[in-house]
């Protein structure tokens, strides 16, 4: 029993244990790399917010535009469409006075009386005569 002992304080004076600075730099070797891809990463999401930033900002500026442009393209088919009711009005009236114009030459059609107008000089009576030169 007494060189089971001996065995076992020898075996563990053997085997060693790590000591806990020894663990702390082997974890902090092993870390190092993980947190310079860390830092990489997070600089990397930075520039990324502050891009995402920028285009939300330029999409506000765009969405804007956009309802201004909507409003002014409302505006102006509402004036095409008052544009083309006018024109339809006018239509309207047009082809009305064309109809009363045609009725009215269908009317005068054969009723025309034609007026010669004489001027002294170019019409003369002869001596003694009663007939028009």
């Amino acid at each position: 029993m007494k060189n089971l002992a001996k065995l076992l304080v020898l075996t563990l004076l053997l085997s060693g244990c790590a000591t806990k600075e020894y663990v702390h730099e082997y974890v902090q070797g092993q870390l190092k790399p993980v947190n310079t891809r860390v830092d990489a990463l997070e600089g990397r999401a930075k520039g990324t917010e502050a891009a995402l930033a920028s285009s939300s900002t330029g999409l506000e500026a765009t969405s804007k535009r956009l309802d201004d442009a909507i409003v002014t393209l409302k505006v102006h088919s509402d004036r095409l469409a008052k544009n083309e009711a006018d024109i339809a009005q006018v239509s309207k009236t047009a082809q009305d006075a064309l109809e009363r114009a045609t009725a009215a030459g269908k009317l005068a059609a054969g009723k025309m009386a034609y007026e010669v107008v004489l001027s002294e000089d170019k019409v003369k009576f002869g001596t003694n005569k009663t007939v028009l030169s």
